[in-house]
């Protein structure tokens, strides 16, 4: 008799209309990484940032309530996957100009991080974000990249692991996204 099991498969959620003002974010976003611009020295890319923005919720209030709507998504994900409950690691704003690039990455490191997401409060037409293969060691599958469709007010939960990236293209407007890291909840 022959079992067949899945192993290591990469489980993505992409959810629609997850907050009711994204303009409002966009707006608060840009306001945001205009006065504290401080994207990590570390970081290959050109975009925009502000890191770890999660302490200025007190002045925008609104950001804890999106943070609220996206954490029950957030849950639905982690307990379907792998029965647990999780919390907000850290979080931060980005603004992606015309041929602004962020390189090949993960979210693991020195940190904990175990389901990672982005919120697209705006995102011009025909945007992509590139999710890379974790497999790319073994030839056989010849596929290393999907692209996931960017656009406003989608959010995408992913593994911490799984690398993405995002190319250098023409933005007619600003690609503005909200990145939050989660760890196993205490």
């Amino acid at each position: 008799m022959q079992k067949t099991r899945e192993l290591f498969s990469t489980p993505i959620w992409i959810i629609d209309d997850v907050y009711n003002d994204p303009e409002k974010v966009s707006k608060a976003v840009i306001l945001l990484v205009e006065s504290k611009n401080i994207t990590p020295p570390q970081w290959e890319c050109n975009t925009l940032s502000t890191f770890s923005f999660d302490n200025h919720l007190e002045a925008i209030p609104f950001f804890e309530k999106l943070l609220d709507d996206i954490k029950v998504h957030v849950d639905q994900y982690t307990r379907n996957y792998w029965n647990i409950d999780s919390q907000i690691l850290s979080c931060w704003a980005n603004v992606a100009k015309s041929n602004h690039f962020q390189e090949q990455h993960h979210h693991l490191g020195l940190t904990p991080t175990i389901v990672s997401a982005v919120y697209y409060s705006q995102a011009p037409e025909n945007e992509k974000i590139n999710f890379h293969s974790p497999f790319t060691a073994i030839s056989v599958f010849g596929k290393w990249m999907e692209k996931i469709d960017v656009k406003a007010n989608r959010l995408i939960i992913f593994p911490s692991y799984l690398e993405h990236s995002f190319r250098p293209i023409q933005r007619p407007v600003d690609k503005i996204s909200i990145a939050i890291n989660y760890k196993l909840k205490q």
